[in-house]
């Protein structure tokens, strides 16, 4: 059977007028632009359409023609996607044999830059009335703007930033950091923001696992050796805060890296007679003292910097506190001390116990005639009341 070849015996439908496209246009100036959010930005685009913009040198205004610059999303298609228009008028300096562009045309429009973002903007032209449209990007080598009809890549690029940030160049990132056991390195560009009504430069970061390794300032390093036996003593031991400050968040102990290298603890286990902790991750810097509490808040610990957390209770009449690394079939003890309260060891109610640094080995400090009371833990504590100190 044979297609439709007409309509007879029924109404015939309506005309269609043929499409009338422009033909050519070109976004001119500017390409690429950077201005603050709410300053007035100037685009201008150039025409063509024979019979119309070749009848002078100035721009040859018509009823049919209209032009628009407009902006949108970053890498999007003006044709589908939304993007603001605005009006142009011709603009009124022109002259095509000055501008060495005999026949074009260039219309400009002027409107306020948009919120802060990264914008795609380009022009667009109808011949009739706005019926059908011809979108301009801009010249590239083998291409003059619609020639070869509109190329996403070859839109203008629009950044806004706050109008305090003109002329902020964000080039001088921080340096390079440890997030968990990946480096975090920022971006050599940052993106300027305001703050308090200050200009601010903000980096992104690109992260960086250190997988075997372990990130150490801002790299990734081979890890620091596990201790051995009296690479790490305990030094120091405050296990009944006995006043107001609760013994689950004011007891403490601290442990001494005595020798010349940095050593980790990640893995080992710290305990008492009871309970047992494994050690998340933990590096002591050669000569370094740490401190093991019960809460890294000085308003409930006395006022001490603890560097790592741990849960168990010390039993006040005497417990044992231990360091051990390696696998559970190859221990190797650390450290331990066995203290009592008030037998070989100090009685040492709201104070520590500290061992004597003459003393700071692992078999010197199992002698409790080695340990002496340390510093009252209420002494420079304020607002206590006066009983208590």
């Amino acid at each position: 059977m044979m297609g439709d070849l007409g309509s007879p015996g029924a109404e015939n439908p309506a005309c269609v007028p043929p499409v009338e496209l422009a033909d050519w246009c070109r976004l001119q100036f500017p390409l690429d632009a950077v201005v603050g959010t709410g300053t007035d930005l100037t685009i201008f685009a150039r025409i063509f359409e024979a019979g119309v913009t070749d009848l002078t040198d100035a721009t040859d205004v018509a009823d049919a023609v209209v032009v628009q610059v407009g902006y949108g999303p970053d890498g999007s298609d003006p044709a589908v996607a939304f993007w603001v228009w605005v009006g142009a008028e011709a603009n009124a300096g022109w002259n095509a044999a000055e501008a060495g562009e005999p026949g074009n045309d260039e219309y400009q429009a002027t409107f306020p830059a948009p919120m802060p973002s990264t914008y795609d903007h380009a022009a667009r032209v109808s011949v009739d009335g706005g019926e059908s449209w011809v979108y301009c990007d801009r010249a590239v080598p083998g291409s003059d703007g619609a020639a070869d009809g509109y190329q996403i890549e070859n839109a203008g690029n629009l950044v806004t930033v706050p109008a305090e940030c003109l002329g902020v160049i964000c080039d001088a990132p921080p340096t390079a950091r440890c997030e968990g056991n990946a480096v975090a390195t920022p971006v050599p560009l940052g993106t300027c923001t305001v703050t308090d009504g200050a200009p601010t430069c903000a980096y992104a970061e690109d992260l960086a696992d250190c997988g075997d390794q372990v990130c150490a300032n801002g790299a990734c390093v081979a890890p620091a050796p596990l201790p051995g036996p009296g690479d790490i003593v305990i030094t120091e031991i405050l296990y009944d805060p006995h006043g107001p400050l609760a013994e689950d968040e004011a007891e403490w102990f601290e442990i001494y890296n005595r020798t010349d290298v940095d050593l980790r603890l990640d893995g080992c286990r710290v305990a008492d007679s009871a309970n047992v902790e494994v050690i998340d991750r933990l590096d002591v810097p050669a000569g370094a003292r740490l401190v093991f509490g019960h809460t890294v808040d000085q308003a409930l610990n006395g006022g001490i910097p603890v560097d790592y957390v741990f849960d168990f209770a010390l039993n006040n009449g005497g417990d044992a506190v231990s360091i051990t690394c390696g696998p559970a079939d190859a221990e190797v003890v650390v450290d331990a001390v066995t203290y009592d309260d008030g037998g070989d060891f100090p009685n040492a109610q709201r104070a520590s116990i500290a061992l004597d640094p003459n003393a700071n080995d692992a078999a010197a400090n199992d002698a409790g005639a080695n340990w002496c009371l340390g510093e009252d833990v209420y002494f420079a504590l304020d607002g206590m009341p006066e009983e208590d100190h």
